[in-house]
């Protein structure tokens, strides 16, 4: 996931954070980054705000293209969507075309 990709970036450039302590030896993954944030790590919360922040956007042309009923968030990220789901509708609130 682009989580997962951005955190990966930040760790390989150096940037302070408690995520690749927490990945240890193995690939860093969402739940990784999850973990970090809830624990206070600055990097980690950058990154879940940004993803909330993309999510909202991603929502938003969804919106706008198909008008859905309902929309379905799957994979990784979902499993910590109360963590996130408030930030991604503020996007969607604050950036969607009114009707």
């Amino acid at each position: 996931t682009a989580l997962q990709r951005f955190a990966r970036e930040a760790v390989l450039k150096g940037e302070k954070t408690i995520i690749k302590e927490i990945a240890g030896d193995r690939d860093i993954k969402a739940e990784d980054v999850f973990k970090a944030y809830h624990r206070g790590d600055k990097l980690a919360i950058k990154l879940v705000e940004q993803e909330a922040y993309y999510l909202g956007v991603g929502m938003i042309n969804l919106i706008a293209l198909y008008n859905p009923e309902r929309i379905a968030i799957g994979g990784g990220v979902s499993n910590e969507f109360d963590t996130f789901y408030d930030k991604m509708m503020e996007t969607v609130e604050k950036r969607a075309l009114k009707p």
